[in-house]
């Protein structure tokens, strides 16, 4: 669980961020990048390092290609074997407890599923359409 989910949370935030303001989180428009080491970008030679994704991998202009959401994970696993790992790691933790992404558990032989709560507990819910 800990490092697929802690990359896959940080690929959606980039995602999702610059989906969110393209300006202030992403990194605007390719048309002025200028590369800094590999690290990001800078726009024309006077800016600020940017991190983000450009503005031209996140529209058309006329519409986006990435609805900014949070990230759920489904795992199919016991509750109590999920908690025993998430209790072992503090980054797990932070994300779920803090509601960084969403937890979702389909019990492996009775198919029930459950939404992991801030503090640890979980709440049955219906199956999720997808």
């Amino acid at each position: 669980m800990t490092a697929p989910l802690v990359v896959c949370q940080m690929i959606n935030y980039q995602y999702n961020f610059s989906a969110l303001d393209s300006w202030a989180y992403g990194s605007g428009t390719k048309v002025l990048h200028n590369i800094v080491s590999g690290v990001g970008v800078m726009l024309g030679r006077h800016s600020d390092l940017q991190t983000g994704l450009p503005f031209q991998s996140m529209t058309t202009g006329a519409r986006q290609f990435h609805e900014p959401v949070r990230l759920l994970a489904v795992l199919e696993a016991e509750t109590a074997r999920i908690s025993q790992v998430i209790s072992r790691h503090v980054v797990l933790q932070n994300l779920f407890n803090n509601q960084w992404l969403h937890l979702v558990s389909c019990h492996p032989t009775t198919g029930e599923f459950a939404q992991y709560q801030p503090g640890g507990t979980w709440k049955t819910i219906s199956p999720p359409i997808l």
